[in-house]
């Protein structure tokens, strides 16, 4: 046991070391002034840096000491003060705000100690990835997999580049993840509001959890039932003690809008944002308010609210009008999402450079989890439809907006196991189809 926990901490250790040998590649763009550090956590930022100053959670696109004129010059975006804000979810904002109280807005200490704590949830995620994978599969493939994610380059890339929720969210997930196996013959009552619990913080920091949520916990309580455990009661449970970390939240936003609200608002803009621009790219800089002139005046002018009631009028039109359109759209989404190809066209690739580079890594990740869900199935294994349901599900919302390569981050765990598996399996076959083919060689002799 000892040397086991030895084991891991070099890999939390090493994982972390490498992270953040990286960082000071990208301290320069994030320390940028152009439009008020915007580059330095976007919206987030901005977020955070009203809530230092004192202004509270507001004006998620608002450039200190900016005027129209100044920014006509410059042929930059006018950020300006459009109110209280729901555009994120409220716990890596305050995670940020805190730092910029103490360290400084936009300096580069804060920026720093927010890059470490984004490199140390990274790092910490090897540990729960070694035990959904050593409890699923086998302690081989635990380690293995725990050593993949200390060095696995996407993780590396979120952690190190900007100071994102992505890292805190795959933490939480694959927590959460590692809990949902714990439930399927939990007696205490306690380690279902435990996974509770963590699904409402996890959701506090990005919202699309709940997305599959509902799922792991419908097939613990399907498994359960069969078995003739008792499930109703722990379900009740766990879904209460999520939604107790949800209601401060709900509370505020309706106070502050005097309208229920959910957890963030910008799933219509966003859904305007990424169809906008039809086949040429998967999202249209031209219609997010934090790259367009007009669009920010649209939204100072109708306010937060306001401006997400028109993008979603917007873009119910777009679905009656471009509906073929909007299904082909959806297709080569799902089909980016898993192998990082959405144009070769020269015009799209200057754009996106990093695209060519990204397509065979990205297909061949898919191509093994792949093989390790196909084992899986083969193999009649008890965890299959866990794994299916997280890969399935989770994405979906992207498939209808944006599908940003670091949005799939928190199930990226899940395709490192499934990877490590598939390898590992593969491996194994080819080695007993070797002693086999060596006995029926002896025999034959």
């Amino acid at each position: 046991m000892e040397g086991r926990s030895r084991h891991l901490l070099w890999i939390v250790l090493i994982g972390l070391a490498f992270r953040l040998a990286f960082v000071p590649l990208f301290v320069p763009e994030r320390m940028d002034p152009f439009r008020d550090h915007w580059s330095y956590d976007v919206e987030v930022g901005k977020l955070a840096c009203s809530i230092a100053s004192g202004h509270g959670f507001s004006d998620p696109l608002y450039c200190r000491g900016a005027v129209p004129e100044q920014n006509a010059a410059t042929e930059a975006p006018y950020y300006a003060h459009t109110g209280p804000s729901a555009m994120e979810p409220p716990v890596f904002v305050y995670l940020l705000a805190g730092i910029f109280r103490v360290f400084g807005i936009y300096s580069k200490a804060s920026l720093l100690v927010a890059l470490f704590i984004n490199c140390a949830f990274s790092a910490l995620t090897a540990l729960p990835i070694y035990g959904i994978a050593t409890k699923c599969f086998s302690a081989r493939v635990g380690v293995w997999s725990a050593w993949v994610w200390a060095v696995f380059p996407y993780s590396v890339y979120w952690a190190a580049q900007i100071p994102w929720a992505t890292s805190l969210t795959t933490l939480l997930f694959t927590a959460l993840v590692l809990y949902t196996l714990r439930l399927d013959s939990a007696d205490s009552i306690r380690t279902w509001a435990s996974f509770g619990l963590i699904g409402g913080i996890a959701a506090l920091v990005d919202p699309v959890v709940l997305s599959t949520i509902p799922f792991i916990i419908g097939w613990v309580c399907f498994r359960r039932r069969r078995r003739g455990i008792a499930w109703k009661l722990p379900a009740a449970v766990a879904v209460l003690t999520l939604i107790i970390p949800l209601v401060p939240w709900f509370v505020r936003n309706y106070v502050v809008f005097d309208r229920a609200l959910f957890l963030r608002d910008p799933f219509w803009m966003a859904f305007h944002v990424g169809n906008s621009a039809g086949t040429a790219g998967w999202w249209d800089d031209s219609a997010n308010p934090g790259n367009s002139t007009s669009e920010m005046e649209e939204m100072v002018r109708l306010g937060e609210l306001g401006y997400m009631a028109a993008k979603r009028q917007q873009s119910l039109s777009f679905l009656r009008e471009h509906g073929v359109l909007f299904t082909s759209l959806v297709a080569r989404r799902i089909l980016y999402v898993w192998t990082g190809f959405w144009s070769f066209r020269s015009d799209y690739l200057k754009t996106e450079p990093f695209d060519l580079p990204n397509i065979p890594f990205a297909t061949g990740l898919t191509l093994l989890l792949l093989l390790g869900l196909r084992k899986m199935f083969q193999a009649n294994h008890p965890q299959k439809w866990l794994f299916a349901l997280i890969l399935l599900t989770f994405p979906i919302v992207y498939y209808l907006t944006l599908p940003l390569q670091r949005f799939r981050g928190p199930i990226e765990p899940e395709v490192v196991m499934l990877s490590v598996y598939g390898i590992v399996s593969w491996r194994e076959t080819r080695r007993e189809t070797r002693e086999r083919s060596v006995l029926t060689a002896h025999s034959a002799g």
